[in-house]
């Protein structure tokens, strides 16, 4: 009996410390993996909003001249803005609201690139993560490719198409280099969302929605 729980044992630091770097970051998300079937639905509808989104709003502004618009109309394209927040932002002279927020979005998607490099330490050297932060790490990869990537890269492009119109001379003065910024984290968000989706997603439970 002795013999056969130390041969256990064996195997099983054996297998820890075999296990490729994917596997172990896998082993993690499935820890304690709660699946919400509600969650999995709203969240798909959320993300189907956010693609409509851009129809809606797109056809709003060929028509933002006329001085007439329906109640329906106005109240179609208010939701359609709140599914897209960034189309709320507005740039007319110094926009300071404006800035703050996308000032807080990257802040948050800097913690969260954090927390990706957190979670490969954590696999790397087989220690034991904080459980809020492995909480929050498995929500971030269930919606990073969904909604999350499309949220920054939208303020990203609205920022970009609307820089011109900010009246703050420091704006204006390091407009090219916010341009190149603001690209390149599209590119990043592009990159890390492909590489979560097509590396870790398929260990996800509720894949029959996607």
């Amino acid at each position: 009996m002795k013999q056969r729980e130390s041969a256990q044992k064996s195997l099983q630091f054996y297998c820890q410390n075999q296990l490729h770097l994917k596997s172990k970051i896998a082993l993690l998300i499935l820890d304690e993996l709660k699946h919400s079937y509600w969650a999995e639905i709203l969240l798909l509808i959320y993300e189907y909003a956010q693609l409509l989104s851009q129809g809606l709003l797109l056809y709003s502004s060929f028509f933002a001249q006329r001085k007439e618009k329906s109640f329906v109309e106005t109240v179609v394209v208010y939701f359609f803005k709140l599914v897209n927040p960034s189309s709320l932002l507005e740039f007319e002279g110094s926009s300071t609201v404006a800035w703050t927020i996308i000032i807080m979005m990257l802040i948050c998607t800097g913690l969260k690139y954090f927390l990706a490099i957190y979670v490969v330490c954590v696999a790397q050297w087989n220690l034991k993560g904080h459980q809020v932060l492995l909480s929050i790490w498995r929500w971030v990869l269930k919606v990073q490719g969904r909604f999350l990537y499309y949220f920054v890269t939208s303020f990203c492009t609205f920022t970009i198409l609307n820089i011109q119109k900010e009246g703050s001379e420091g704006v204006q003065k390091n407009k090219v280099l916010i341009i190149i910024m603001q690209s390149a984290l599209m590119g990043i968000e592009f990159i890390f969302s492909f590489f979560m989706e097509t590396k870790f997603c398929n260990w996800l439970q509720g894949k029959i929605f996607l």
